[in-house]
C-alpha cells in the first residue's frame, strides 16, 4: 500500500485538526502517528518499503497521511515524493505567515523546546538574541521565519507535481467556511461528501506563558539534573501534565508594533509572490 494524498503543510495552519476529521471518515485511512516525515531525507527502494507499512491497514480506503514539514523542506521531499508517487495528491494549508510564526514561536515554548524569558520573543525576533534548536544546528529565527515562505516552496512542488495534483487551504477559510473548504476538500480527494453534524474543531492549539511561568522555567533548568528514570517516568509525566494549566494559558501575548512591522517586511515580498503563484488577493496578510 501507498499513499494517495498527503496533508504536506504548513505547520500551525489546522492541519492537525483537518487529519484528525479526514480519519474519522470511514471512507478515509489517516497513518497514525500524523507527522510520519519520512521524505525528509533521502531514502532507499527499501525504505519505501518499510514506509509502505503504515499503509497496511488501509484496504480499499483512500489513504493518507500529514507531514507538514514537506513543505517548508521542499527541495528534499518534493523530487522524492513525485519519483515514489507519482500520481499523488498534496493538500496544503496556509496561514497568515505573520499569524503562523507567532504561534509556532509559542509553541516551542510550550513544548519545552526553548525556555521563554522576559522580551525573549522580540529579541530573537529583532536580531539582538540568537537561539538554535535541533542540537543547536539550526538557528530558531531563521527556521521559524522560513517555514512561512510559502510561494518558494511551493513552486518547488510545482516543479514536480501537476497544478490539479495541488489543493491549497486557507486557513482563515477553514476556520470561517468549515462546510465549504471540506467539500471542495473531498472534490478534489475524489470522495463524496457526507455532511457531518460535529464541525472540525481546532487541535493540537498554541497555548501561551502564564504567571506561573518562571517556574515551568525553573524546572526545565532543573530537570536535566535528574536521573532519566524519573524524568522518563510516566506517572510523573502525567502529574506534570495536570499542573501545565498552571504555567500556560490561552491568552495570547499582546505583539509590539516592532515586532508586527519587522514580521511585516520579513513576508512582505513572499505574500506578493504568493499572489502572483495563486491568482489570490492576499492583501489582507499584509495588514
Amino acid at each position: 500500500m501507498q499513499p494517495q494524498f498527503i496533508v504536506a503543510g504548513a505547520a500551525k495552519a489546522g492541519t492537525t485538526a483537518l487529519c484528525e476529521y479526514l480519519g474519522r471518515d470511514p471512507k478515509i485511512f489517516m497513518t497514525s502517528p500524523k507527522e510520519l516525515d519520512f521524505f525528509l531525507r533521502p531514502r532507499t527502494p527499501e525504505d519505501v518499503e518499510e514506509y509502505s507499512v503504515f499503509f497496511k491497514n488501509a484496504g480499499q480506503l483512500l489513504a493518507g497521511e500529514g507531514s507538514v514539514s514537506y513543505l517548508s523542506n521542499a527541495q528534499q521531499a518534493a523530487p522524492q515524493l513525485k519519483a515514489n508517487f507519482p500520481n499523488l495528491k498534496l493538500v496544503f494549508m496556509l496561514r497568515n505567515p505573520v499569524d503562523r510564526y507567532v504561534s509556532d514561536f509559542w509553541f516551542y515554548v510550550a513544548k519545552g523546546t526553548i525556555v521563554n524569558k522576559r522580551n525573549l520573543f522580540e529579541n530573537i525576533l529583532l536580531g539582538k538574541e540568537s537561539l538554535y534548536i535541533h542540537n543547536g544546528k539550526v538557528n530558531f529565527r531563521d527556521y521559524l521565519i522560513e517555514r512561512g515562505q510559502y510561494a518558494q516552496h511551493l513552486k518547488i512542488f510545482m516543479q514536480y507535481f501537476d497544478a490539479s495534483q495541488i489543493h491549497i487551504i486557507f486557513f482563515e477559510d477553514f476556520i470561517k467556511e468549515q462546510e465549504r473548504t471540506i467539500k471542495d476538500l473531498y472534490k478534489f480527494l475524489g470522495v463524496d461528501y457526507v455532511r457531518k453534524e460535529q464541525v472540525v474543531k481546532q487541535s493540537n492549539k498554541t497555548v501561551y506563558p502564564g504567571r506561573m511561568m518562571p517556574l515551568f522555567v525553573l524546572w526545565k533548568n532543573v530537570k536535566r539534573f535528574l536521573p532519566t528514570k524519573i524524568v522518563n517516568n510516566k506517572a510523573f509525566k502525567d502529574k506534570l501534565l495536570g499542573v501545565k494549566s498552571l504555567f500556560f494559558n490561552n491568552k495570547k501575548p499582546k505583539l509590539s508594533q516592532a515586532s508586527k512591522e519587522k514580521l511585516n517586511k520579513i513576508y512582505k515580498t513572499s505574500i506578493t509572490d504568493l499572489e502572483v503563484l495563486l491568482n489570490k488577493d492576499l492583501s489582507h496578510w499584509k495588514l
